[in-house]
């Protein structure tokens, strides 16, 4: 099966419509961008995987396209966090599909540090179970 602007909706908010933003034209020339970087990625998904992947990297390819978006804060309760620059929800997806995960989002230095505090034993205060954020 090849990815369609019919799939775009099923993996995303976006529908490919020549009156909206989201047009055939664009959708044709992010597919071809997009299948390139797919196949250069692809592990040996399944068909159906590949298709998915390919309409996630659709749509992280599209939304890339407003400057503002590759910059993402917010701010809970004194509490600040920030969107890594060049990601979007869907190449979160994407990559983990592919198997490359968060970490490989990371610049390769810092791939494989580790958190001083994941494993404090006995030290730890909070008795939840820490997440690694990186792995080794």
């Amino acid at each position: 099966m090849v990815v369609t602007a019919a799939n775009i909706p099923l993996v995303s908010e976006y529908s490919v419509s020549d009156s909206g933003a989201f047009t055939t034209t664009i959708f044709n020339g992010l597919f071809a961008d997009a299948k390139e970087y797919l196949d250069e990625d692809d592990p040996g998904l399944s068909t159906t995987q590949y298709d998915r992947a390919h309409a996630l990297l659709i749509c992280h390819l599209f939304e890339m396209r407003n400057p503002d978006a590759a910059y993402s804060s917010m701010s809970s309760g004194g509490i600040s966090g920030s969107r890594v620059p060049g990601t979007s929800s869907f190449s979160i997806q994407y990559f983990e599909m592919i198997g490359r995960g968060a970490s490989r989002s990371l610049p390769e230095e810092q791939a494989d540090i580790r958190r001083c505090d994941v494993d404090m034993g006995d030290m730890a205060l909070d008795q939840n179970t820490m997440q690694e954020f990186f792995t080794l």
